[in-house]
């Protein structure tokens, strides 16, 4: 009976391996997601408000795509009321308030 062995990897590209019933053969399949920033340079973000990381909400403006970390896309963010950008997870990030 073939085993299959299944290595996740980021924004769900991953590698199969599959070993044959004698244990002799093996096949590799890599599968690699084709993901999207859901954002763009220069729109309106919302950040929800967060105490325990020091987090002040509202409305914030893209300024840079950052590659994906731990299966996920960040972006660097600025609001109008702070003098320095932040570092953000997508799944942080709302397109409406």
């Amino acid at each position: 009976m073939p085993h299959n062995i299944r290595l996740a990897g980021a924004a769900g590209s991953g590698v199969t391996l599959c070993i044959g019933p004698d244990r002799s053969t093996v096949q590799i399949a890599v599968s690699l997601a084709m993901t999207t920033y859901r954002f763009q340079i220069g729109q309106t973000v919302f950040l929800s408000p967060s105490l325990s990381q020091n987090v002040t909400g509202g409305a914030y403006i893209v300024t840079k795509k950052l590659p994906e970390r731990h299966g996920e896309f960040e972006y660097r963010v600025k609001s109008a009321h702070e003098a320095y950008e932040r570092v953000v997870r997508e799944s942080e990030l709302t397109d409406s308030p």
